[in-house]
This record gives structure tokens, sequence and C-alpha cells, in this order.
């Protein structure tokens, strides 16, 4: 038995709905009806985060880049972000010009907000929800400077009845299949709350009214597919059902991991996350690990913090990140992917408290 990150179980299991979505689809007779289709999936989007407005593109990294755009990000401006996060966050700094400006994380992986300092040269602030958790943004938006939440591993993710995505100026999403709300193959979708921001993403989205700055950045911004949009439409729908079992799964690794060393990441009071990958630290993980494979149990090595890949520490000075230091010696990803079985969490969890109770 081999249990992993099977992140297409969920399109298994939903393909007779995927399909009947993808038949109205091509049912279609006319361009302008492609269109209508297109605003009608962003606004069910847009409902589910609870922002007035989406846009879909294609990928998480777009959605990054333009918001930081629209922000008014360029050369000279220093942008925060957190030491942890996919390359995109700051690969979409750099495309603007700016210079991104690193702090270190918390325990669950999320910019620690007592650290972040702002001078006359911050122009921007992008906490990243990393696995699912929620940043501190109610210490982060009083910084007074705009904040643009990377929402891109963490659908669903609430604090309070609010999901994350709409407490910034713009909330940034992805798409890719191994998220919690996935499309079948990639995308995007930026949220936001003014309607006057719909035209001038509009305009860097359209080649034949693009925006000065989209000719004169390495990063054109490209548009969704349709067959990515009909998938995600039908995960929207049934989003309540995906959050429900990952909050079930989470649950069950929490009560049956409480009593082993490993060191286990709660929401805080008010937060309920909707985790994206269950993220714990180890002991002897590397020992773990190994120990987990002979059983078919494979789990995910932790991403790098930026400063440790060389094509981005050049821009760490001399800063230390112990938080991150220590995320990368002990972090362990244990398999949770949307409709995961809760029995296989047990085997999980029964395989890591052998592992601990035989080596003790």
């Amino acid at each position: 038995m081999v249990i992993a990150h099977d992140d297409m179980r969920v399109n298994r299991l939903l393909y007779p709905l995927i399909e009947k979505e993808f038949r109205a689809l091509y049912a279609l007779g006319r361009i302008e009806q492609l269109f209508s289709y297109k605003r009608d999936v962003e606004s069910a989007f847009a409902k589910y985060v609870g922002t007035p407005l989406c846009t879909f593109v294609d990928s998480g990294t777009t959605a990054l880049y333009l918001a930081c755009r629209l922000v008014g990000i360029g050369v000279g401006d220093d942008v925060i972000l957190p030491v942890l996060s996919w390359p995109s966050t700051i690969a979409a700094i750099l495309a603007c010009g700016a210079l991104p400006r690193f702090v270190d994380i918390k325990d669950d992986c999320t910019i620690d907000e007592q650290q972040v300092t702002i001078t006359e040269k911050t122009r921007c602030i992008i906490p990243v929800h990393m696995y699912g958790h929620a940043a501190a943004l109610d210490v982060l938006i009083k910084k007074g400077v705009s904040v643009i939440e990377d929402c891109c591993q963490a659908h669903g993710t609430r604090v309070g009845s609010v999901m994350v995505g709409s407490f910034g100026t713009y909330g940034a999403f992805s798409f890719d299949p191994f998220k919690t709300i996935a499309s079948v193959g990639t995308g995007g979708a930026l949220v936001y709350k003014h309607k006057e921001d719909r035209e001038r993403i509009h305009s860097m989205l359209s080649i034949e009214q693009a925006h000065p700055s989209v000719l004169q950045c390495n990063r054109t911004p490209g548009k969704m597919s349709y067959g990515d949009m009909a998938t995600l439409h039908v995960k929207v729908k049934v989003a309540s059902l995906i959050e429900k079992r990952k909050h079930e799964c989470r649950t069950r690794y929490e009560a049956h991991l409480a009593q082993t060393p490993i060191t286990l990441i709660r929401d805080p009071p008010g937060t309920q996350s909707i985790r994206q990958s269950y993220l714990v630290y180890a002991p002897r993980r590397d020992e773990l690990m190994a120990s987990l494979a002979k059983e078919g149990i494979i789990c995910k090595e932790p991403y790098l913090p930026l400063h440790r890949i060389p094509l981005f520490s050049s821009y760490t000075a001399s800063q230390q990140f112990p938080q991150a230091e220590r995320y990368t010696r002990e972090a362990l990803i244990l398999p949770l992917y949307p409709l995961m079985d809760t029995k296989d969490v047990d085997v999980v969890c029964n395989a890591i408290i052998n592992f601990y109770s035989s080596s003790s």
C-alpha cells in the first residue's frame, strides 16, 4: 500500500461533474457566451472568497505580479516578504524592479510580524499564508503600507468568518493541481475591491491595449484557459466538502500525534486554517522520512527558504533567520490532499508512533 500526495484523487471522484461542466462549456455557440461564462466563474470565486471582484490569470505568479503593478511598486522601492515562500513571490517583486526585504518566520511558517519594520522606501508587505496558515493580518495592515496577500496555498482559510484574500489591498490565488481548490492544469486569480481596478487589470492582460509597464518587464501576464475555468467552477461548488474533509484529516492527525515527540502547529484562537499541506516539526526528521518510505508512506521535503536559494541569497545581506533554519532541519510535510481518506491518516500516524516508540 502506498500513501502519497494523491492530488488527482479529487478530479477522479468529481469526474462526472467535471465532464458535465465541459460538455456545457463546449455547447456554447458564440464568443460572447464564452466571455459571459468567464465572468460567471470569476463571480463564483469572488463570492467564495468574499471579495467583490475577481480576475482570472494564468498563474498565481501573474496574480502577484499584477498586484505589485497595481500598488505602484517600481525601481527603488522595498517590498517586505517572509524568507519562506515559493519563489513566485520574490519573482513578482523583482519583475517590477523593486528590492525584496526578507523577514524571518514564526513556527507556523508565516512572517514574524514583530520583526517587520517600515522605512521610507517600503512600498508594500506581501504576507504569505504558507501551507494554509493565516499570517497576522491585523498587525500587518496597521503598518500603513499596501498589503498584498499571497493566498496561493490558503484556499478556505478564515480569520473569524472572513477568508484570507479579502483583508489586504489585493489577494492572489493559484489553482495548480496540488492546491486545495484547483484547476486541472494551472491558473490563478487576483481578487480585489474596486471596479476601477478591473480596467487597469484588463489593460495589462490585453496585448492590444497593453499598459506600457507590460512591455517593459520580463514577464508578460497571461490569461486562464477555459478548460481550467470549467474544472475550477466545479471545485468551487463543492468547496465546503473539500474543506470539510481536509479539516477532518487535520484534526485526526492532531489527535493521534499529540503524544509523540512531533511538534504540531495549532491554529490561533479565532482562526480556522485549511491546510494545503500538513506540516509538522519532527525530531530525527530524515530518519523518520526514510522509515515511512519503507512502509509506502511518501512525505514531501519542505521548500528551501529563499535565502538558501543561490539566485536570491544576495538579497539577504548579513541577516540571520533562526526560525527558517529550524524549519530547514526539522520540517516534514505529511500526506494531505483534497478528499483524502481519513483511514489513510490513521495508517500514517500509526507508522509515526511506531517509529518513535521503537527507537525511544
